[in-house]
């Protein structure tokens, strides 16, 4: 690559404006479409708005590989290579750029991105060792078991069930709750966290916490308390589903958020809870009708992403000529 950029930092420099527009864009779309996500079931919901979560990133790494497919095609044999035609500028491909021209230019970039970093996201690898290691507290203070089960009980004064881990999740419930609770309400409790460690919710809301960092404060604030009361409602709905019944769920979820009024122990948000997202909207939800609509949650989402990929692939030149001349005129 001419001019003192090389396909690194050039790269970098394509992903952050693709992820600038889309976050601007989102915050511009994100309360239309959050009217249109609310008449979805919760768990098609949590889906589309972890999407949303991605979109930024996706975008950002959609445009630096729709860029250089053309010349990612004619290194397989399956393209031709056209940067002969527009040899004036700066070239964005992998046949005529180097990686690293050591230029104070390619060092600037890598510098502010550096920083970019660590300003997004530094103190998630503190936050997901906090959680960790809560999980690991609760993992030593379990009672054993003779046998394996699907939960575990905690020692504890006061009422606690969460499922921890995002690899292998767990369900942990003190013996606090499980002696206030009955066994219908029980049910409850085990059915809503059996569903975040079917769905490893923990791992989602986390991968969401990295991919939202690309987002507008305002937006990634709203989207997370969103995506997390969307997860919370999915597994509410999925606990009515195993035989408690609505009404049911919305009495249990009262009762363990007045018992850990009480009681209070403050744990990552990165756990999920069975107390945890908006209560009032969590009640509301489940006093309502079952949703009539069953929609898969990804059926809407791969094709749509499927036809945007076609969409770039087909207008790849255009794309990639267009990338250069931008970068062109950023360097000039």
């Amino acid at each position: 690559m001419s001019g003192g950029l090389g396909l690194i930092p050039a790269s970098m420099l394509v992903f952050a404006a693709a992820a600038l527009f889309l976050s601007l864009l989102g915050w511009a779309l994100y309360s239309p479409m959050r009217r249109v996500l609310r008449g979805l079931p919760p768990a098609a919901e949590a889906e589309w708005l972890l999407a949303f979560a991605g979109a930024p990133a996706l975008a950002g790494l959609a445009l630096v590989f729709l860029a250089l497919s053309p010349s990612l095609a004619h290194l397989l044999g399956i393209g031709i290579d056209h940067c002969h035609e527009h040899g004036h500028h700066i070239h964005f491909c992998v046949i005529h750029s180097e990686l690293w021209t050591g230029s104070a230019t390619d060092w600037l970039i890598l510098l502010l991105s550096g920083l970019a970093v660590v300003t997004v996201a530094g103190d998630l690898p503190q936050r997901l060792w906090r959680a960790h290691g809560f999980a690991r507290t609760l993992e030593a203070l379990a009672l054993p078991t003779s046998a394996p089960m699907p939960w575990r009980a905690v020692e504890m004064d006061g009422p606690l069930a969460l499922t921890a881990g995002l690899i292998r999740p767990r369900i942990f419930i003190s013996t606090r709750l499980l002696e206030a609770l009955s066994p219908a309400e029980l049910a409850a409790v085990l059915g809503h966290e059996q569903a975040h460690r079917r769905r490893r919710d923990a791992l989602r809301l986390l991968i969401a916490e990295v991919l939202a960092r690309l987002h507008l404060p305002p937006v990634r604030r709203r989207l997370l308390a969103d995506l997390s009361l969307a997860c919370e409602c999915a597994c509410d709905e999925d606990a009515a589903l195993s035989g408690t019944g609505r009404l049911g769920v919305a009495g249990t979820i009262l009762k363990v958020a007045r018992l850990t009024a009480a009681h209070h122990r403050p744990t990552d948000a990165l756990l999920p809870t069975m107390t945890g997202a908006d209560l009032e909207a969590r009640i509301q939800a489940l006093l309502r009708p079952a949703p009539d609509r069953h929609v898969a949650p990804w059926s809407l989402l791969i094709p749509g992403a499927g036809v945007i990929l076609a969409f770039g692939c087909l207008y790849s030149d255009r794309l990639h000529h267009n990338v250069e001349s931008a970068l062109h005129l950023l360097m000039s």
